[in-house]
């Protein structure tokens, strides 16, 4: 390892996705601190034991996770995948949201106002007599 993994406590969050990054860790912005720091020694030491000893509580917690997830339920593809030895296929993206002026008052409350109206005119193509996403998307465009 060409670190001492206890330096990865005092790192900001932004430079252990870097770091993750850079050792091939997929979407490492989406994991916690303590996830990033998991990945990072995992990915680091190729000394298995010493990588066991390195990791800390969650390392051992995904190992022991993995090893019942094979033996007991018989499914080696998800004990990999848990493991983070399993490249992941699983899309993310998943089909568009249902346009709805629930979700349309959601974007438009965190700002997201171009989806919001998107959201909004979806609505109103389908449903042109929709009065609530009608005046909603009046007050948007005002």
């Amino acid at each position: 390892m060409d670190f001492d993994p206890a330096e990865l406590d005092a790192l900001s969050r932004e430079d252990l996705i870097l770091r993750a990054r850079a050792r091939g860790v997929e979407r490492p912005e989406q994991m916690t601190r303590v996830e990033l720091r998991d990945e990072i020694v995992r990915m680091s030491e190729p000394d298995l034991e010493r990588q066991r000893r390195t990791r800390g509580w969650l390392g051992v917690a995904r190992d022991l996770l993995a090893s019942v997830v094979e033996s007991g339920l018989n499914l080696p593809d998800a004990a990999a995948a848990i493991r983070g030895d399993a490249k992941s296929e699983i899309d993310f993206q998943g089909p568009p949201p249902v346009a709805t002026v629930t979700l349309a008052e959601i974007y438009a409350t965190q700002g997201h106002y171009e989806q919001a109206l998107r959201m909004l005119e979806e609505v109103i193509e389908r449903e042109p007599e929709h009065s609530s996403a009608r005046a909603l998307h009046q007050r948007l465009t005002d």
